[in-house]
């Protein structure tokens, strides 16, 4: 959707980072490999925030392609806000927590 603005909460960019961080340790280059596949996924959500499903309340996610990490964000208002980019097999507890 054009016109709606895109923000990474800090501890999302913490999310990133470390997966970044912990790709890269992995095998050489692969943690830039991710990012292109994150960014890839933040472009889906940003042609068609509104497309996903609402898992709680007004929380949506997609998956990152490839990688197995989840983005979590609202879209409220013209706004996209990324709160969470986690493993897929995290405790539900570790997105839940922040939106409250």
């Amino acid at each position: 959707m054009k016109g709606a603005t895109f923000t990474l909460t800090p501890r999302s960019q913490d999310d990133i980072d470390t997966a970044c961080a912990w790709y890269e340790k992995q095998q050489r280059g692969l943690g830039q490999r991710f990012l292109r596949h994150l960014q890839e996924a933040f472009r889906r959500i940003q042609r068609e925030p509104d497309v996903y499903a609402v898992i709680q309340e007004d929380i949506r996610h997609t998956m990152v392609r490839v990688f197995p990490y989840v983005v979590f964000y609202t879209y409220r208002d013209h706004a996209i806000v990324v709160h969470a980019v986690l493993h897929g097999s995290q405790d539900e507890a570790q997105w839940q927590g922040r939106f409250t």
